[in-house]
């Protein structure tokens, strides 16, 4: 039987007990969050990602990557959330147990709005940026990484904020997140504004982090 050898350069990502085979449903999710900003629907309602759903012509139509690493890239974003930093229904911490694809939607928010303060693109649409570019991020373990607990930050900051609990807690409940992460992530404005405002902060907070970024594309 002839066994996939994969890439050892993400390892760090995916795991030694990776089997070299993505699952396409998985795929298409991860994608789908973290190329489109559609966590909820990826999480939730993925079936409408599905050959006619409401979403799959957002997801597959001409301008559609045929590279496999654009396919890869959030996949293994996903994979690293989910058994490196317990974004899983395991996790003793709540909001984890119901944030996996929104911390798949930040990782790549945050990755471009980087690439936008030091000029690697003009615009912060995930799925506009280039393979190479993604590479230089992903082939290097340490400032990935990096990037990796900042978003875990990121998102630790952004549940406790008072905007968000006061929205959760009107609309959902005390603590309830489940249809928050469904609904509200994707279709509140000020729920993506006050996102944005937090990424930047965090960002402004880690000017050596940026620099090491920039230092990639010299």
């Amino acid at each position: 039987m002839v066994k996939y050898k994969g890439i050892d350069t993400y390892r760090y990502l995916l795991g030694d007990k990776f089997n070299n085979v993505l699952p396409v449903k998985t795929v298409v999710q991860a994608f789908a969050a973290g190329m489109h900003f559609l966590p909820g629907t990826a999480a939730s309602r993925s079936g409408e990602l599905m050959v006619y759903g409401k979403k799959w012509s957002i997801i597959f139509n001409a301008s559609t990557p045929e590279d496999p690493y654009i396919w890869l890239f959030p996949y293994a974003i996903m994979n690293y959330a989910k058994y490196s930093l317990d974004y899983n229904n395991k996790s003793e911490i709540p909001y984890k147990r119901r944030s996996l694809m929104f911390y798949v939607a930040c990782y790549f928010r945050l990755l471009c709005n980087i690439y936008y303060r030091i000029g690697v693109t003009q615009e912060i649409v995930p799925v506009q940026i280039k393979k190479g570019q993604y590479q230089k991020v992903f082939d290097n373990e340490e400032i990935n990484i990096k990037i990796l607990d900042l978003v875990d930050s990121v998102l630790r900051f952004f549940m406790k904020d008072g905007l968000i609990k006061d929205i959760i807690k009107k609309k959902y409940g005390q603590d309830e997140i489940t249809n928050f992460m469904k609904s509200e992530v994707e279709t509140n404005e000020n729920v993506r504004t006050r996102l944005d405002e937090i990424i930047n902060d965090f960002l402004i907070e880690n000017p050596t982090l940026i620099k090491k970024l920039e230092s990639l594309f010299d």
